[in-house]
């Protein structure tokens, strides 16, 4: 079944469930609606402020930056061109299309052998502790940081711990600094 197209049936039984007809909403509309809809949040997809010019600056500096992102593929990859993310990093794995998701250690090795570097080589930057940093922990990166984009006083009891925590993309630079790479560039 597509998933777009199956977002449209629900619209529709939805919709009628509730009295569309009643309401001046003919049946036909609603995979327009649905359209509008789809169109309207990719159009709402961006980076982080920040993102953009830490991968840029990455980049100038010889460093391969990617992307591991869960879900299904259509979504994901309409998601990832909204945002220009095909220009912006070396490497994109989406784990619908992979044998294995985030947080299983198959689908990092991968990416880690699509930049060309080891596991002991990769840091691993994402704002989920099961997925993103459970992950880089079970592929045996050099390090994990959380982007604690809730703003967490602390880390939730039983969840994975990273190596390192910040509050803003931004604050990567240091840890990069801090793991003894010589950078020129800042953001």
């Amino acid at each position: 079944m597509d998933l777009l197209q199956s977002h449209g049936t629900l619209t529709i039984r939805l919709t009628l469930r509730n009295g569309g007809p009643r309401f001046g909403i003919a049946v036909y509309e609603h995979k327009d609606l649905q359209s509008c809809f789809d169109r309207e949040r990719l159009l709402a997809f961006q980076w982080v402020e920040g993102v953009d010019m830490l991968v840029k600056n990455l980049r100038s500096e010889g460093i391969k930056v990617g992307i591991i992102t869960n879900g299904h593929p259509k979504v994901q990859r309409a998601k990832l061109k909204a945002c220009g993310a095909e220009e912006l990093f070396d490497t994109i794995l989406v784990g619908g299309e992979e044998l294995c998701q985030k947080p299983q250690k198959g689908i990092f090795l991968k990416a880690c052998e699509l930049v060309g570097c080891r596991p002991e080589q990769a840091l691993m930057v994402g704002d989920n502790l099961v997925t993103d940093i459970q992950g880089g922990l079970n592929a045996g990166f050099l390090a994990t940081v959380w982007v604690n984009i809730h703003k967490l006083e602390e880390i939730p009891s039983g969840m994975p711990k990273p190596h390192y925590l910040v509050m803003n993309i931004a604050d990567l630079w240091q840890v990069l600094k801090g793991l003894g790479l010589h950078l020129n560039s800042h953001i």
